[in-house]
């Protein structure tokens, strides 16, 4: 392998804990379009503070080749939050991995990847993604709040775009499975057993675990837009 290329040879890197506060993070932050990573096994927790978006097991942010990899163990951030990368760009492409474990965040969260542009096939998701009730406790005010604006379509503070394999996807998904539960009872928008929400292309999938939410919910995909948007705040359709 050339020095672009981490060849991981079926071995594992064991205790890996990234607590640190910060954004894209993973075992390695970001993969370039040059960027191979192949047959590596890693187990660990990944839990950044502060802003916490792009965080996955493999990656932060993957524009290269993320192949046959496996992580294990549990992950928690904000925003893009996959159990193999955080965020796959147009030029990314995870193939062969699984992830085993759970994943928690509360927009753009998958079992593979948080949000791809790119391709995510022949991939597995064994873990639990958003399986429990991470939505912030409500106080008298927020209460009020909520009353004010209960016609508006922007606020919402819940879990969004939550699948098995990707949460959010622009590009293409094929030939994947996902073995885990997704969602939890109740709470929740736009969660599938494959992609949350998806404008792209999902091929030869397959979904063996039971999915949960509040809303859209769907056993492939949750959301499959273009669709109509109603938004009420501003007299618009």
């Amino acid at each position: 392998p050339s020095a672009e290329h981490f060849y991981g040879n079926g071995y594992t890197i064991s205790g890996v804990n990234i607590n640190k506060k910060g954004s894209y993070q993973g075992l390695f932050r970001y993969v370039q379009s040059s960027g191979k990573i192949e047959s590596l096994n890693v187990n660990g927790n990944i839990a950044p503070d502060g802003t916490k978006k792009y965080v996955g097991g493999i990656t932060g942010e993957n524009s290269g080749i993320i192949k046959g990899c496996v992580f294990t163990g549990s992950i928690s951030a904000d925003a893009n939050t996959g159990g193999i990368a955080g965020y796959v760009t147009e030029s990314g492409k995870i193939t062969e991995c699984i992830f085993s474990g759970s994943v928690t965040g509360n927009s753009y969260t998958g079992g593979v990847a948080g949000q791809n542009y790119g391709i995510v096939e022949g991939c597995e998701n064994k873990g639990s993604i958003n399986t429990t009730d991470n939505e912030p406790e409500k106080t008298i005010q927020d209460v009020k709040i909520d009353v004010e604006n209960i016609r508006s379509t922007e606020n919402v503070d819940t879990c969004t775009d939550t699948g098995g394999i990707v949460g959010f996807s622009k590009g293409t998904i094929r030939n994947c499975i996902n073995n885990g539960g997704v969602g939890f009872k109740s709470l929740g928008y736009n969660t599938g057993g494959i992609c949350g929400r998806q404008s792209g292309y999902i091929s030869n999938c397959t979904n063996n675990g039971t999915i949960n939410g509040r809303k859209d919910i769907g056993g492939i995909t949750g959301q499959a837009e273009p669709y109509v948007l109603l938004e009420y705040t501003q007299d618009a359709l």
